[in-house]
């Protein structure tokens, strides 16, 4: 649970108190010997007392009613009170010692609640308002006084669909639940805890021996994992799970290094890959994957040139029928040895570098002359870029042009995250192609939950259900939840649905429980060069 704020005064103590209660008391000093002596019976009252009203009015009221303390003894001196000079120096001294009194009982105050905003104002500056556990800012202070630090860094896997389907208060109560979850687990372990950004947790220990070996930190990465997937955390009666990925950086692989950027690069990685844990290594290091990227571009700018970008194809099954209904286009890269590599090699530098287009114009050109033939449909993946390119928008038009087969059979498919959200140039893009009679589907739906009700404007004809949602559908109600009301919401609107990510029976029998209309997926083969047959077996799963 998230610690109380401490309280802050309404008049903070500042040097203006001590300031100005030592002014008055000079004030007083001053007057007595030009006439104004002070009984004992009176010098302390008087002296004393506004000390309190400074506390408990702050400066401008103190200051008035000290103000009227003077008046009023003024007042009494000089009528009822004779003058004496041995009571002059009496008072003096009274008054130096009044000084003294007062202002020790106020500097100590002052400071005890200039210590007080100071550790509120510490505590609001390292550490977390909603866990409690110290933030971002204390571990880079305790990372520098450790000499061989370890580092775990745990990102919940997509935490931002738990805010946008049920609210940002209730991913608040997950947060503060895992916190606690966490912490029973490495309740007895030597390291430092942490809550970062608003789905991230971080772990910090020192490499002393007792714990640091590769063995026990993978064995602590498999029980925080698998714990916390097997936890239920309950959301307005219903019943979610998490999944989550973790980055070890160790200082021991490089001293030079900062532990940190070393366990948000494995964090990274780890998410791009889809394992539950990486360890840092030089091989994921940004600064060596440079020259990588240096390496990728101009494999990619040869292969461009030489026409060594092709489409594969992946079979796209009807769950009605069981047989393959149309067959999505990936683009694969060969290199002079016959080497394939995958998107992921040559996608990201090439966005970069601008020749993404060139990549689709290719793949698209060699589909066409693929499929002309062929009684399937087929899909091409086309981003923002692409329909921003006049040149890549004329080459589609051109092709659909000269392969008059093709109408009614090519499904162009817009990534969502990407694309969606920029409605003029979009529907520029459908308005032209549907002409031609081509579909369109929107791909990766799901990973966001503003454009429900702008679906439908698009004049889309399939939603390509997010396939981080459909490889987790068995072991997470909440992913089935998402899933379910996403096939009904496209039923609705007489939108088709597809789910990727189908990799085994498990899978695809909630799938069909579902009615999804299209599976796609590793179950039944992987992409290919060529059109191979899907296995009897795997498609009569499909009629079950």
């Amino acid at each position: 649970m998230a610690r109380a704020a401490d309280p802050v005064t309404p008049h903070a103590f500042s040097g203006d108190l001590s300031l100005g209660m030592s002014l008055l008391l000079l004030m007083a000093g001053l007057m007595t010997p030009l006439g104004f002596p002070l009984t004992p019976w009176l010098t302390y009252p008087v002296l004393v007392l506004p000390m309190f009203f400074f506390m408990l009015n702050g400066l401008v009221s103190g200051t008035l009613f000290s103000l009227l303390f003077l008046c009023l003894f003024y007042f009494e001196v000089s009528f009822l009170l004779p003058y004496s000079s041995s009571g002059v120096y009496t008072v003096e001294l009274r008054l130096i010692s009044a000084m003294i009194l007062v202002n020790i009982p106020a500097a100590c105050l002052q400071q005890r609640y200039r210590n007080r905003g100071n550790r509120h104002l510490a505590r609001l500056l390292y550490s977390d308002q909603l866990t409690g556990l110290p933030n971002r800012n204390q571990l880079i202070k305790d990372v520098q006084h450790i000499r061989t630090p370890i580092l775990f860094l745990i990102n919940i896997d997509d935490f931002k669909e738990i805010n946008d389907v049920f609210s940002p208060k209730a991913g608040d109560t997950i947060l503060r639940e895992l916190a606690e979850l966490i912490q029973s687990v490495i309740r007895d372990l030597p390291c430092s805890y942490y809550k970062l950004t608003a789905d991230e947790f971080a772990l910090l220990f020192e490499n002393t021996g007792d714990f640091s070996t590769r063995q026990q930190l993978s064995i602590l990465a498999e029980t925080l994992s698998s714990r916390i997937a097997a936890q239920e955390f309950s959301i307005d009666e219903s019943e979610i799970r998490l999944r989550v990925s973790i980055g070890i950086g160790d200082s021991r692989i490089n001293e030079n290094d900062n532990v940190l950027a070393q366990a948000d690069m494995a964090l990274k990685t780890a998410k791009k890959i889809h394992k539950p844990y990486l360890f840092f290594t030089q091989t994921i290091d940004t600064r060596e994957n440079y020259h990588k990227n240096i390496h990728s571009l101009k494999v990619l700018t040869e292969a461009l040139e030489h026409n060594r970008i092709v489409p594969y194809y992946m079979a796209i099954i009807n769950s009605n029928t069981g047989q393959p209904e149309s067959y999505e286009c990936l683009a694969r890269l060969i290199d002079p040895d016959g080497v394939v590599y995958p998107p992921h090699f040559f996608l990201e530098i090439s966005k970069k570098a601008r020749l993404y287009s060139l990549i689709t114009r290719m793949v698209f050109r060699k589909a066409a002359d693929y499929f002309n033939d062929l009684p399937y449909q087929f899909t091409v993946n086309i981003s923002m870029d692409d329909m921003d390119d006049p040149e890549t928008v004329s080459t589609i038009l051109e092709i659909l042009e000269t392969h008059p087969k093709l109408h009614n059979r090519v499904i162009f498919e817009i990534l969502e995250s990407e694309s969606i959200n920029n409605y003029p140039q979009v529907m520029i893009f459908i308005q032209l192609v549907k002409t031609y009679g081509c579909k369109i589907a929107i791909d990766d739906f799901g990973s966001g939950y503003s454009n429900f009700e702008n679906v439908s404007r698009l004049r889309v004809d399939y939603l390509k259900i997010n396939g981080a949602l459909v490889r987790n559908i068995v072991r997470s109600p909440q992913n089935r939840f998402i899933v379910e009301n996403i096939h009904n919401f496209a039923a609705g609107l007489g939108i088709k649905t597809v789910a990727e990510y189908v990799e085994d029976e498990s899978i695809l029998q909630h799938l069909k429980h579902m009615k999804i209309d299209y599976l796609q997926g590793y179950y039944f083969g992987a992409p290919a060069e060529d059109i191979l047959p899907v296995s009897e077996d795997r498609l009569l799963q499909t009629l079950k």
